[in-house]
């Protein structure tokens, strides 16, 4: 924890925070029906999180467009996407009452990079996320973390000021990027050392 202070807004990123996941999985399930399983994997990597699509610059039949291009995939769209949405992601253990300690006594935001089609699965499987006051989600802000307009977008949310707020996410390049931005920051290593964190900042919580 960069500053000892209690924020009055707590961000959290979604992925590898909030709920856990393995984007390994869908690559399989695509790779599978590639000419390739070995080079489809290598050339899939990361695909969920894939900058353009994420920020809506492009739509998910033109990232199955470039699969069938790039990696000789066989199947339909349909197919495709309903790969694409089966779930990779489960609930956090602990998170949710985190969440719920903290929703009543200060602003949660979610800030999270993620696509518009596979939103709608986390949506329907996580009802932990009813706790944010907020709901940022890079598909709709048209920017993704670490731009610092995304940053931003989060502390208007709140009408605070970037001191006002911890920023909690489980990549260094982004808690680095809202750390110069001014917000408290927090890298995300485990639900248990959260807890201890938010324990040894002082903030109120029962959990």
């Amino acid at each position: 924890m960069q500053n000892s202070s209690v924020p009055s807004t707590f961000i959290f990123d979604l992925f590898g925070v909030v709920i856990a996941f393995d984007d390994q999985l869908v690559y399989r399930r695509i790779a599978e029906y590639c000419s390739s399983f070995d080079a489809a994997m290598i050339a899939l990597d990361d695909l969920v999180s894939h900058p353009e699509l994420i920020t809506s610059q492009i739509s998910l039949v033109e990232v199955y467009n470039q699969v069938v291009e790039t990696c000789a995939y066989s199947q339909s769209f349909n197919l495709f996407r309903s790969q694409w949405l089966e779930p990779y992601s489960h609930s956090m253990d602990g998170m949710s009452e985190i969440l719920h300690g903290l929703a009543s006594r200060y602003q949660l935001v979610l800030l999270s990079n993620v696509d518009a089609a596979y939103w709608a699965t986390v949506l329907s499987r996580h009802p932990e996320l009813n706790y944010f006051h907020h709901r940022l989600v890079s598909f709709e802000m048209g920017v993704a973390k670490p731009d610092a307009e995304a940053f931003r977008l989060a502390v208007d949310a709140v009408s605070g000021e970037p001191s006002d707020c911890i920023f909690i996410d489980d990549k260094l390049e982004n808690t680095k990027a809202a750390l110069s931005l001014g917000f408290q920051s927090y890298l995300f290593k485990d639900v248990s050392d959260l807890r201890k964190e938010l324990h040894r900042i002082g903030a109120e919580f029962a959990c």
